[in-house]
């Protein structure tokens, strides 16, 4: 490292600080409560996992995963005991959490109609939006419909 020109090396120090960076601060994010103050609305959607990792930005590693929600007269959750995949992360910019491919294991889903009506919020063009372009299992254990 000392035959490359000084600049080149400051450059390469900075690259190698802001990556410590981001691993300290995303792991810690994604695995202490901080994540639960970000959902608004935990009625309508929530998501949970006993732990996660994230070794490169737009990668993400979580383990024991529940997914779940209410939506119209149907509450609904989705379980996996692992999942990893990329995150886009230049739509985060514009309010957007889209995940572009996703491996999931052992997948069971729930599906239970429910008498009370959860209306949608009204829109908002501030509001976040969660896109799943890409969503792969090969190991679908159960779905459940209705009791």
């Amino acid at each position: 490292m000392r035959n490359l020109p000084p600049s080149l090396r400051r450059l390469l120090w900075l690259f190698g600080v802001l990556y410590v960076l981001y691993l300290v601060a995303g792991n810690v994010f994604l695995n202490t409560a901080a994540l639960g103050q970000v959902n608004r609305k935990p009625e309508a959607f929530k998501a949970q996992w006993a732990w996660a990792w994230t070794a490169w930005p737009g990668q993400l590693h979580v383990h024991d995963l529940t997914l779940s929600g209410h939506v119209h007269r149907l509450l609904w959750s989705a379980h996996g005991t692992s999942a990893g995949g990329r995150i886009a992360v230049w739509p985060l910019l514009q309010r957007e959490l889209r995940f572009v491919s996703v491996r999931a294991a052992d997948i069971s889903i729930d599906v239970q109609p429910t008498p009370v009506d959860h209306q949608p919020p009204p829109f908002r063009s501030d509001a976040w939006r969660i896109t799943a372009e890409g969503v792969h299992t090969s190991s679908l254990r159960q779905i459940r419909w209705g009791r």
